[in-house]
């Protein structure tokens, strides 16, 4: 009969403990779901109070949360929006596609700098609206990017204002050619983002022509590129193009595309220039690259036939 009563007091201050522990346990998730709600909360009043558009994406799933003032800069309800990252990559505006790119892929590499970069962004009924995005990556155990949460802000008239003259002052508005200044500071930006992020890729190509490209001709062989590359006159019959974030393969398909879109020219494929000391350096071995090819077929113009050798061997 001891042995009974002591074995059930010890049970009974076994469950004690238990009841004590289930107690603690309680609490602290009672007093995580209130910092929670109060974080949503704040978060809430932070996004009402500043008029910004947030979204949550997690990258592992691919599932993006816009909030309800995100999908009111687009003119949309927040149930119609799809739950994925193209909802806002979708309605970039063609001219800032490349940059928009460049940013994500850099923050999915994983860059420690926050996003933030200027675009248009297409609404529901057609129209752009110039906003800013800025977000941040969130890594995992591993240091690899689990979610990436950001806000979506709409410049204001006066933010809009200086961003379209500089626009008009950096990119010739009938052939979209960029001006040496801004051209030179994509190229330095582009070589920089692949000292930082492994595997990061930019291609320059150089092409050259008989006469100084018209019109025409540029929009051709922006067409033949797509809308992410950046052109720039090297001289006055010769162009630079920078391909930003794209493989060798990419690159060798579109010098390809280039000839073909500007018919009999001179078309060399400088490799990744990720590697090169400045921009300028680029620069002056497109133009050298560029008039090897025509002293060796002694000639202004030489039909294309393959890429130069790497952008290192030049």
């Amino acid at each position: 009969m001891l042995a009974v009563a002591l074995d059930r007091e010890t049970l009974v201050s076994s469950l004690r403990e238990q009841q004590h522990a289930l107690a603690d346990a309680a609490d602290r998730v009672r007093e995580l779901a209130l910092e929670v709600e109060a974080g949503a909360e704040r978060a809430a009043l932070v996004s009402i109070a500043s008029h910004d558009g947030t979204w949550d994406w997690d990258v592992e799933t691919g599932v993006v949360r816009w909030s309800p003032a995100w999908a009111r800069i687009v003119g949309c309800d927040v149930a119609d929006l799809r739950d994925d990252p193209e909802e806002w990559l979708g309605r970039v505006h063609p001219d800032d596609v490349q940059a928009v790119h460049a940013a994500v892929a850099a923050q999915l590499a994983g860059t420690t700098e926050p996003l933030d970069v200027e675009h248009r962004l297409r609404c529901a009924d057609g129209e752009h609206v110039r906003v800013r995005g800025r977000a941040v990556t969130v890594p995992d155990a591993g240091g690899r990017p689990a979610r990436m949460v950001g806000a979506l802000a709409v410049l204001s008239d006066v933010e809009r204002y200086r961003s379209e003259l500089r626009e008009r002052a950096l990119v010739d508005p009938d052939s979209g050619v960029l001006h040496r200044t801004l051209f030179v500071d994509r190229l330095e930006q582009a070589i920089a983002r692949g000292g930082r992020v492994e595997g990061y890729g930019a291609h320059v190509l150089a092409v050259g022509l008989e006469v100084p490209p018209p019109v025409p001709t540029i929009h051709r062989l922006r067409g033949a590129l797509g809308p992410a590359c950046s052109l720039c006159a090297l001289a006055p019959t010769d162009l630079v193009v920078l391909l930003d974030g794209v493989s060798d393969d990419a690159a060798r398909h579109a010098a390809v595309r280039a000839a073909g879109a500007c018919g009999s020219a001179v078309v060399e494929h400088l490799g990744d220039v990720t590697g090169a000391p400045d921009a300028l350096e680029v620069l002056r071995r497109a133009g050298v690259a560029l008039a090897r090819r025509r002293a060796r077929a002694h000639e202004a113009v030489v039909p294309w036939s393959a890429p130069s050798e790497t952008f290192r061997a030049l």
